[in-house]
């Protein structure tokens, strides 16, 4: 798709946001798995969903809290395969948090802790910078012009 051209695909958005979401879900699903392997903690819908489970007075709010962390820079990756563009990923990155926000006020109420809104937060900054370099990194290469003769 030509960068320049503004065109409005609606199914295009609700499919990369479904995407970024699954990405978002997939990866801290994993994260947790691997860390929670490590420190003899079982998976579970409480930790991925219930903002108690962020509380820093546990080991496994620690490990809870570490994991969203870790996830975040999966997420800034799967920004920058998924919507490609630097100034879309705070855009996206805030609509996945929204999401995550409903899911865990339906599952364990509103959040109340303080932590829950810090690495929520720390998670959207992490997800958005990270996903940005990425995606700028890709935007600023070189583009490659000719075949095997250089110019002079």
């Amino acid at each position: 798709m030509f960068y320049g051209a503004s065109v409005f695909d609606p199914l295009l958005i609700v499919l990369q946001m479904g995407a970024v979401q699954g990405f978002f879900y997939a990866s801290l699903f994993i994260t947790m798995g691997v860390i929670d392997l490590v420190f003899g903690f079982s998976l579970s819908p409480f930790q991925l969903l219930a903002w108690q489970a962020m509380t820093p007075a546990s080991a496994f709010s620690w490990v809870t809290m570490a994991s969203f962390v870790i996830s975040a820079f999966i997420g800034g990756v799967s920004l920058y395969l998924v919507v490609e563009r630097a100034k879309k990923c705070l855009d996206f990155t805030l609509t996945v948090h929204i999401f995550h926000f409903v899911a865990c006020w339906v599952y364990g109420g509103f959040p109340l802790h303080w932590t829950w809104w810090v690495v929520t937060a720390l998670d959207c900054v992490i997800m958005t910078l990270f996903g940005e370099y990425l995606c700028m990194k890709k935007e600023l290469r070189e583009i490659p012009i000719g075949g095997s003769m250089s110019m002079r």
